[in-house]
């Protein structure tokens, strides 16, 4: 049988006592402690996977703009180019009917200078025949 005397009951005392003191003023409070570390750091990963959405949804924005604009500016500088090479073919085409003018207004020039030349040769000839056929005649003719 046990013999329960008076230590053992005031060592129980003690033992209890210090459990209700320390589970108050030292278990609670880091416990408090460590829960709210706890709910702080959740929320944290928390904010920090929201802020994270939040980047993929404006990155992808931001990627969707720039397409966008990659786009528009391909467009744009296509028909850009398609309008400089309009006005380019109008500016040669234009070059090469005025160079096409001259050349017909040229060989007008030249043929009306072809027959000038040909109807004062026409009447040089007649004169040169004279004097040749006078010389060789020895007469005027």
């Amino acid at each position: 049988m046990i013999d329960l005397n008076i230590w053992f009951l005031g060592q129980w005392a003690i033992f209890i006592f210090m459990m209700i003191f320390l589970n108050q003023f030292l278990f609670k409070p880091v416990l408090r402690v460590i829960d709210a570390r706890r709910e702080k750091v959740e929320g944290t990963h928390e904010s920090a996977e929201t802020l994270n959405e939040q980047a993929s949804q404006h990155r992808a924005t931001y990627e969707s703009r720039m397409t966008q604009t990659r786009e528009r500016l391909e467009k744009e500088s296509a028909s850009v180019r398609e309008e400089a090479v309009n006005t380019s073919r109008i500016r040669m085409d234009n070059a090469r009917s005025e160079a096409m003018q001259q050349v017909e207004n040229m060989r007008q020039r030249i043929a009306a200078e072809y027959q000038k030349v040909q109807e004062e040769m026409t009447a040089d000839i007649k004169v040169i025949a004279r004097q040749i056929s006078g010389k060789i005649l020895e007469r005027d003719i």
